[in-house]
């Protein structure tokens, strides 16, 4: 929808280009063991959403799931 912002997980990612909104819906893609497929990676981007790595290793999927949502949620508070 116009105005979301979307997030994935990605061993490339950036945490610095994540720019976070105060306000509006914030929708994060917690891929499976092993992360997306290359495949997956290009329909997330081209879909609008932005990479964005939250350890320099890559973190269990539920590990994933629990650091990027309070982790994007601390970046929509401090704005």
């Amino acid at each position: 929808r116009a105005g979301d912002r979307c997030f994935f997980g990605a061993v490339d990612g950036d945490i610095q280009a994540a720019a976070v909104p105060a306000a509006g819906d914030l929708h994060y893609f917690v891929g499976p063991e092993g992360g997306f497929t290359r495949e997956e990676e290009a329909a997330l981007r081209d879909g609008g959403a932005v990479g964005i790595k939250l350890a320099p290793h890559i973190l269990r999927v539920e590990t994933a799931a629990a650091g990027g949502a309070l982790l994007l949620q601390f970046l929509a508070m401090a704005k």
